[in-house]
């Protein structure tokens, strides 16, 4: 026992024992700490809007941007199961926000706040009530929102 406490007291005035870093120093100070630790694409989303006085589809791109203060080895699963079972819900709250009239360009941003905000609060409804969700912080962000014309169908050849 004795011999053990001389090697461990050897060893620490030696710089072999290393001291825990202070974990809030060393997400400062390391790049692979900063920006979006882990991301998820959700599907696309279409959605037929009345545009600038024509019928337009509205292609809307989301992701979901998943931060945690926790240093993990990966990202649990259920994070990303919790997505996915969420996906339809999102969906469905967007195509309520996307739909209407879009008359001027700058009504553009009220609709990507409008789509934004009810994404988000359709995932937090099911991400909530998981018991680790408070180790998380995900958000619902719209990546990518253009218009299109409609196609029409095309024709069918009689043979």
């Amino acid at each position: 026992m004795r011999r053990m406490l001389l090697v461990a007291a050897i060893a620490l005035a030696a710089g072999c024992a290393q001291m825990k870093p202070d974990l809030d120093d060393y997400t400062k100070s390391s790049a692979s700490y900063i920006g979006d630790r882990y991301t998820a694409s959700l599907k696309e989303i279409v959605v037929p809007v009345e545009a600038f006085g024509s019928v337009k589809n509205m292609h809307i791109a989301l992701t979901a941007a998943i931060e945690t203060d926790k240093v993990l080895a990966g990202i649990s699963d259920d994070v990303y199961q919790i997505i996915d079972h969420s996906e339809s819900r999102i969906a469905a709250a967007v195509v309520a926000a996307a739909s209407g009239n879009i008359s001027m360009s700058s009504k553009m941003d009220e609709k990507y706040a409008a789509i934004a905000q009810s994404a988000q609060k359709a995932f937090d409804a099911n991400f909530s009530k998981w018991k680790n969700a408070r180790d998380y912080r995900v958000a619902i962000l719209v990546t990518s929102v253009y218009l299109t014309d409609p196609r029409p169908e095309p024709e069918r050849s009689p043979f």
